[in-house]
């Protein structure tokens, strides 16, 4: 399979000498692109197994019928939101017991906000 080169893929369209060759030129393009991104994230990833109740597992084979997404998809979206959640919390945690960190009060925010 090609490597991903946008230099070649520049010459190779601007060396299309007609529209057919020019479509089949975007055509191979997208696939080479497809092609790269696909084995890129096959290769940086991790098979994992884990437990989940049934009535969660319904849910979630609705929710990826209805999208025409797989499982996996939306398995992964909701872990990187949960994530991206703990690291929010973490710092609002570390910014509550940091003793350097200013409080402001309720009646001061307000003022700074309406302001």
């Amino acid at each position: 399979m090609g490597h991903l080169d946008p230099s070649g893929i520049r010459l190779f369209l601007l060396s299309c000498h007609t529209h057919t060759h020019y479509q089949f030129a975007v055509a191979y393009t997208k696939y080479l692109l497809y092609y790269n991104v696909y084995n890129y994230l096959r290769i940086m990833s991790t098979p994992v197994s884990v437990r989940i109740p049934d009535p969660l597992v319904d849910e979630l084979d609705q929710v990826a019928k209805t999208t025409e997404r797989s499982r996996s998809y939306h398995i992964q979206k909701a872990l990187e939101s949960y994530l991206e959640e703990q690291a929010d919390l973490q710092i609002s945690l570390d910014r509550l017991h940091d003793p350097t960190d200013p409080i402001v009060p309720l009646d001061e925010m307000k003022k700074l906000l309406d302001a």
